[in-house]
């Protein structure tokens, strides 16, 4: 999962002195910390901050300030779900802004799924499909893109005609820099020819959490413990998260996690078709040109897309 991506911009860190001002500016009583940067963000740097007499934090660096405050503005909307993190204030800190966050325990469901436990990857894939599941009760009058205010302000309905305008457009922007004309012909052809499935989805505009996989997701003894990094949320179909969480195909014996998600939303009143898979699929497939459809990039992230679509192809 994203292993060895590069970052598609300047890394936005903290120093000591500004990671002290930070906290000073939250809580001026708080002494004696230690801080850690965390591994994975490819969009924000993380660090846990860990002190003698408080319970840990996470600071959250962005210099997107409007998304940040689209973040925590959605954490206060979710504050009733104990899975998400509470987002406790945004601190200006010179050009950036930093997330002060609530720290949850847990180990990374990536890792707990890479060890291909079928018991665990199926009660995982449960407890993923009951946390999809309460996405669905935050709904909102259209699909698309939120604002800092949580209101759609830029409108995307998937259809079958716009599913082949959005991946035609990927295929003719920055894609062919990335993928030899041969690749393309055949992400086109494979789109057209499956196109018709996305008619049968019948999920109205609901809150999506647009990054819902192993990366984002902590787990202990087969439970889902925390849903974290909720920068790409949106208004849309269940859709993006299921083909978003089923990505990584080449987790062992990942079958069981993907019945364990049916059978989890299916506990919680919300029945697939028989062609869900091929559905979330071809929702994925919008968000993988996505990522590949970028100015610059990097042989690793490159490499990874390829063989993530060549896999949905397949």
């Amino acid at each position: 999962m994203k292993e060895n991506w590069e970052r598609m911009k300047n890394t936005s860190k903290l120093n000591e002195e500004e990671i002290e001002q930070t906290l000073k500016l939250w809580k001026p009583d708080l002494e004696n910390y230690q801080i850690k940067e965390l591994s994975g963000g490819l969009s924000h740097t993380n660090y846990k901050a860990t002190f003698s007499d408080h319970p840990p934090l996470v600071l959250r660096v962005s210099e997107d300030e409007l998304n940040l405050k689209m973040e925590k503005n959605l954490h206060d909307r979710l504050d009733n779900n104990n899975k998400v993190p509470h987002f406790f204030e945004i601190i200006p800190i010179k050009s950036y802004k930093v997330g002060v966050l609530e720290w949850k325990q847990g180990q990374s469901v990536k890792d707990l799924l890479y060890r291909g436990v079928s018991s665990v990857q199926r009660k995982l894939g449960f407890s993923a499909g009951v946390e999809l599941a309460k996405l669905r009760s935050y709904s909102f009058n259209k699909s698309g893109f939120l604002n800092q205010s949580l209101e759609v302000d830029e409108v995307f309905n998937m259809t079958p005609e716009s599913f082949m305008k959005t991946i035609d457009h990927f295929l003719e922007e920055y894609i062919p820099k990335w993928i030899e004309a041969e690749f393309i012909r055949k992400i086109r052809e494979f789109a057209k020819e499956r196109s018709w499935l996305i008619e049968l989805d019948g999920f109205s505009s609901s809150l999506v959490h647009g990054d819902f996989n192993g990366l984002n997701l902590l787990g202990n003894k087969g439970e889902i413990t925390a849903v974290l990094d909720w920068e790409f949320a949106m208004s849309g179909s269940l859709y993006w998260d299921i083909g978003n969480f089923i990505r990584y195909q080449s987790i062992p014996n990942f079958q069981h996690c993907e019945k364990g998600l049916v059978e989890g939303l299916k506990s919680k009143g919300i029945t697939l078709p028989d062609e869900w898979k091929q559905i979330a699929q071809l929702y994925d497939l919008v968000a993988l040109c996505s990522m590949l459809n970028t100015k610059e990039n990097g042989p690793n992230r490159i490499a990874d897309l390829k063989s993530l679509i060549d896999q949905t192809l397949s």
